[in-house]
């Protein structure tokens, strides 16, 4: 089992949901947080992400107590800070529906913008097991690799800093919560016999007119586990949609001064690095190279038919210019991608490329 920073669910595929915890998935941004790290520099907290590639001013190096589920310092203004528990908590960070790449703004930059962040919430989805949360392993990522060692815990032993006790189950944790006057997101009870799914299509009816994106599902006695693990369930309807290509645009390598959040920029220099591509609406949007085969992603001369990444080395992140293609998704092939949500102008969320459409 691949070793995370947090629990992360896997998704619903007809699982038996009997005698879960159901609460609502919201389109917001995960952040974990550990109140004793705040002012601390990254070089002393264990489980921060220390990527060797760039160097950052001495401001973004320390810590507010907020972090990223890779490990990143999330700058947030001292009154958001102020609020929160005073031990550490597992959290969706939420400004209502459809205001993903709003958060996304808010919670991306190095100086926090308080008027943007007056507009978030902080969810609270569980207390951290900390010996869990830095129990030994390697917590690795595309841009983040971390090592925690049989150190780390004794770090936060010695900090004597207050938790909830070490392996209570999920149901237990947030009895515990609550006793500390904390409350956290709704969860309910699902029967424990009968047909089960009648209730689950009811709650998943109410959170998507709520504009939430479907249902956690978590099994009340479930331990911190810091994985992708089958005891927590993501239940949410398949989004898809069409969109004409229209362009292409160079790849780049990742920028990690732009990846505060877990989000790649690209690492396809000289390759496609994504299509333009329009709705039926008449929206255009760049749908990134998430997703495309490696091997279809090369560009060519349109004239000679010769590899173009010559170009694409000096121009990345730039549109294409009308003297190169791809042969592989050529200006007005339709293509399917998945999508999380859509913004307030129409905009897909996190959309995935799936497949060209048949001729």
């Amino acid at each position: 089992m691949k070793r995370e920073l947090v629990p992360l669910a896997k998704p619903y595929r007809n699982q038996n949901v009997h005698g879960l915890l159901a609460s609502v998935k919201l389109d917001g941004e995960r952040a974990i947080w550990v109140p004793a790290t705040r002012g601390m520099t990254k070089e002393d907290v264990p489980f921060a992400n220390k990527p060797t590639t760039w160097v950052a001013r001495d401001a973004d190096h320390v810590a507010s107590g907020l972090w990223t589920r890779n490990g990143n310092i999330i700058h947030a203004p001292s009154d958001f800070l102020d609020q929160l528990p005073p031990f550490p908590v597992d959290m969706e960070l939420y400004a209502g529906p459809g205001t993903f790449q709003f958060l996304r703004s808010a919670v991306s930059t190095f100086t926090p913008d308080v008027d943007l962040w007056r507009h978030v919430e902080p969810c609270i989805l569980d207390a951290v097991d900390m010996a869990r949360f830095l129990s030994p392993g390697l917590v690795e990522t595309r841009q983040s690799s971390i090592l925690l060692t049989s150190d780390a815990y004794r770090w936060w032993v010695s900090l004597r800093q207050p938790a909830v006790p070490v392996s209570l189950g999920f149901k237990r944790r947030l009895d515990w919560m609550l006793a500390q006057g904390i409350t956290p997101l709704e969860q309910i009870q699902l029967p424990t016999s009968g047909f089960v799914m009648a209730v689950v299509d009811e709650l998943m009816d109410r959170a998507l007119a709520e504009g939430c994106e479907g249902l956690v599902l978590r099994q009340p006695t479930a331990p911190y586990t810091c994985a992708r693990t089958a005891e927590l369930l993501k239940h949410k309807p398949a989004l898809d949609m069409e969109a004409t290509v229209t362009g292409y645009v160079w790849g780049k390598l990742p920028d990690a001064r732009k990846s505060l959040t877990g989000t790649a920029v690209g690492e396809r220099l000289g390759m496609m690095g994504g299509l333009e591509v329009q709705l039926d609406s008449g929206k255009r949007f760049i749908l990134s190279g998430t997703g495309f085969p490696y091997k279809d992603c090369h560009l060519v001369y349109t004239a000679t038919g010769g590899c173009a990444s010559d170009q694409g080395l000096l121009r990345p992140g730039t549109r294409v210019s009308a003297a190169v293609h791809n042969p592989k998704y050529p200006i007005g092939t339709v293509v399917t991608f998945k999508y999380r949500s859509l913004t307030t102008n129409g905009i897909p969320v996190e959309a995935r490329f799936q497949r060209k459409r048949s001729l």
